[in-house]
């Protein structure tokens, strides 16, 4: 008999990209903080291991992808991950 796997869990994943002036957008649309509150506190409502993942430009601020990833972390979001946006 062949061993049964387990089924592979699924969680959302929600980008958010940070551009050079350190403004954050979603699905192409610069939003503000409490949009950015909202969508992630959706999120975490939706499902609590939803992975967010910040995609900064280059030249992007620091402290506005630290921004983003406390937010997160204040709505109850505990999957995050860090990269670079080479977007138009």
């Amino acid at each position: 008999p062949k061993p049964r796997t387990k089924p592979v869990e699924s969680h959302p994943t929600l980008v958010v990209r940070v551009d050079a002036a350190g403004r954050p957008s979603i699905g192409g649309n610069v939003i503000d903080e409490a949009t950015l509150d909202e969508l992630l506190r959706m999120s975490a409502a939706d499902d609590r291991d939803t992975e967010v993942v910040v995609k900064a430009a280059p030249g992007a601020p620091h402290k506005s992808v630290v921004f983003v990833l406390e937010h997160a972390k204040a709505a109850g979001l505990h999957r995050m991950a860090i990269g670079t946006d080479d977007a138009p």
